[in-house]
């Protein structure tokens, strides 16, 4: 019985935390059935308690906070406060405000951030935004002194240095990175290294070593200096937990560094792997949303990579060869990457090819980094200014390094690939089965089974990163609320973009189209088609323009209207300082995209000058014998013209969001579509689709963006299939 103590106590702590899940699932069930029955606006009297590190942003301050009298909610709550940031909030303030209550946003699209779904993660049902107006009380919690010196901390740290440097020193010592540029991070999300501005095991490690030299050396017996380790390092490892903001990953790292200190005392061996059970039970116990958190995820999931080399490492005895230190950091950077492999593509929809170099060289950086620091923040806290200056000028060396050195991997053609989730399964299947063999055969032909495992691995993952979608055509229509954005990807793996905008959706690509074709495995567009250049159909093309993921620009042949001529001279720039063909088409031009698919253009007429949505592009797609005729925002004068052309189409995108126009029935009747599509947003300001135009195409599948979300066409030799996020 004794023998298989540990495997009952953690059947015992999975069946618990397991019930607690289920729990807690039915309190955020039952938190949303609340919500439903108010009205929407409906102003709520709330007192809240701040539970974590209010984040400020520009002319805001948010914040998650737990409720204690109003509504009776079992869940967190996201208080938004305009111009907040003057109330100098900290974690424990008691607030009175009121406000209206609402769900997060979904998702738009497959790939997007789900900002409801995120919010879950963080134990959080609800959202509240409100003003500095609407608050009635603060009272101040007893860390408020302590939160304070925080935020000093980090002005002075942007006062004496760059902005990304001083982004990332902030990123590094209190664990916010509300400051950080987008552009950083992302240099270190493709270069694979992201894990180094999230506040960490590392983080912990050099905080416990830069402590331990304050009683190390004291002349003491050893059984008081384990107790003045456990006391000293607890404390330490309390305060930066409070400092950071109380990260998972830095709960995790403080629960194993707890469990490490005791075992001595104890007079038990530690063991990384119980370690890292106990945390993970403790944290899934006491908040059993975090298991969505992605952040939890990838933490727990590195740190048995970690533990597994480690194991490898002591047991093939590779400290004692040559090049010892360059073997352990190659197979504990690969089996980190190994194991957090599932968890990465699906949130990111990608995989970073340079991880393993880029670890190993920005890794070398990053113990200075660290050191130098905490150096510098503790310098900056007493405000010495001479001393603030002269620490600024010896850690901005190591800090531009790292960023320099991010930027230089994840500018390393294809250094981030896009992958998809099913590719991701299949990999991590053959991972696992690799290991299975490894560990389950004995015989010589093990190493002849790993080494053929090892080959089809490659092998599908070369398929899976480069598979163009061979076969078949895909048609998605998606979701850009009041705007237009479709992707074709022909059977030949070509891609086309028609449109990219929206008059809804505020950073239309960073936030919408560019993770939507991720999750695709769209990397780069072949052809991008601007019907014409008003905002609801181009506000996204100049970002990923200048992102570098269109190899070749159409634009329409035609004179520009007044109030289309701006935009027009903007894209046209960005495509040439960005070195992207540009090709000028008109009606009559045909272009053939592959050897089973083409587009015939069939408006507007060439160096016209119109109004804008009348000289719209109109162009059929032709792929086997499917076509789909997409018709921008064409009117009347534009639809009698094409009347006289063939225009009869399987699929076709309705002219100007679904808008009425009095030649409607006649330009259906001439298209006679199978399929008909509108985009559009939710409640728009134009009332878009009109009713009458709806009633035109009731002969048709009417499919809409706003109702539908994401709309995709598989285009097969024998037909067409469709599918829709959300149903009707």
């Amino acid at each position: 019985m004794r023998k298989y103590s540990k495997i009952y106590l953690y059947i015992l702590f999975i069946i618990i935390i397991f019930f607690k899940i289920i729990s807690w699932h039915a309190s955020v069930w039952q938190d949303y059935e609340t919500l439903s029955d108010f009205e929407e606006n409906e102003i709520h009297e709330l007192t809240v308690m701040v539970c974590d590190v209010p984040k400020v942003n520009i002319n805001s301050v948010s914040f998650t906070a737990k409720i204690i009298s109003g509504v009776k909610l079992l869940n967190k709550i996201n208080v938004r406060i305009k111009y907040g940031e003057r109330l100098g909030l900290a974690y424990g303030d008691i607030i009175k405000l009121n406000g209206p209550l609402s769900l997060a946003d979904s998702a738009m699209n497959p790939g997007n951030f789900d900002y409801r779904k995120y919010l879950e993660s963080q134990g959080v049902c609800a959202l509240m935004y409100t003003d500095i107006t609407k608050i009635s009380s603060v009272k101040s919690g007893r860390l408020n002194g302590f939160y304070n010196i925080r935020t000093k901390l980090t002005k002075r740290i942007f006062k004496y240095l760059p902005h990304n440097e001083a982004s990332l020193i902030n990123a590094l010592v209190t664990g916010s990175k509300n400051e950080m540029a987008d552009s950083i991070e992302e240099f270190f999300k493709r270069s694979g290294v992201y894990h180094i501005v999230a506040v960490s095991g590392l983080h912990l490690n050099m905080f416990i070593i830069f402590l331990s030299y304050l009683y190390i050396k004291l002349p003491v017996k050893t059984r008081q200096k384990q107790l003045i380790m456990i006391i000293v390092n607890t404390l330490g490892m309390v305060f930066l937990l409070m400092f950071t903001g109380y990260g998972v990953s830095i709960k995790r790292a403080a629960i194993m560094g707890l469990i490490l200190c005791i075992a001595p005392f104890a007079n038990r061996e530690y063991s990384p792997i119980h370690a890292l059970l106990t945390a993970m039970a403790v944290i899934l116990f006491t908040e059993p949303y975090a298991y969505k958190d992605v952040s939890f995820q990838l933490s727990f999931l590195a740190t048995a990579g970690i533990v597994t080399a480690s194991s490898i490492i002591r047991k093939y005895q590779i400290h004692n060869r040559k090049f010892a230190f360059i073997i352990e950091n190659i197979l504990i950077t690969g089996f980190s990457w190994i194991f957090t492999f599932p968890s990465t593509v699906n949130a990111f929809h990608g995989v970073s090819l340079v991880t393993l170099i880029s670890n190993m060289t920005i890794l070398l950086f990053v113990p200075v980094l660290l050191a130098f620091a905490y150096i510098f923040a503790i310098i900056c806290i007493l405000g010495i200014k001479s001393l603030c200056t002269f620490a600024a000028c010896i850690v901005i060396v190591p800090a531009k390094a790292v960023i320099l050195l991010a930027e230089l991997f994840s500018s390393i053609p294809n250094a981030y690939i896009p992958m998809s989730q099913a590719g991701m399964l299949l990999i991590t299947a053959e991972i696992i089965l690799l290991a299975l063999v490894f560990r389950s055969i004995k015989t010589d032909s093990r190493k002849h089974l790993c080494t053929l495992m090892c080959l089809i691995i490659i092998a599908n993952s070369l398929f899976v990163l480069y598979n163009k979608n061979r076969g078949k055509c895909e048609l998605d229509f998606i979701n850009v609320g009041q705007g237009e954005c479709a992707i074709i990807r022909t059977p030949h793996g070509r891609s086309i973009m028609v449109d990219c905008g929206s008059d809804s959706v505020n950073n239309l690509y960073q936030n919408n189209v560019m993770p939507y074709m991720d999750y695709e495995g769209i990397y780069k567009i072949d052809f991008a088609i601007i019907t014409h250049y008003h905002s609801d159909h181009t506000s996204g093309i100049i970002p990923m323009i200048e992102d570098g993921r269109i190899k070749t620009l159409i634009l329409p042949d035609r004179l520009t209207a007044d109030d289309e001529d701006k935009t027009a001279q903007q894209i046209i720039k960005a495509a040439v300082n960005a070195d992207v063909p540009i090709t000028f088409l008109s009606d009559e031009h045909t272009l053939e995209i592959d050897s089973e698919s083409e587009i015939e253009f069939m408006n507007p007429e060439k160096r016209t000058r119109a109004d804008a949505n009348e000289a719209s592009f109109v162009f059929k797609f032709t792929c086997y014998d499917t076509s789909v005729l997409f018709t921008g925002d064409i009117e009347e004068l534009s639809q009698c013209r094409l009347l006289e052309k063939d225009i009869k189409s399987d699929i076709l995108k309705v002219p100007h969001h679904g808008g009425y126009s009095t030649l409607s029935d006649n330009f259906a009747e001439a298209v006679r579509c199978k399929y008909a599509v509108i985009s559009c947003g939710v409640d728009n300001k134009y009332s878009h689709p009109n009713e009458k135009t709806l009633e035109t195409y009731s002969d048709s599948k009417i499919l809409r963006t706003d109702i539908n979300k994401t709309i995709k066409f598989i285009i097969e030799k024998n037909g067409i299939r469709h599918y829709t996020w959300v149903e009707d």
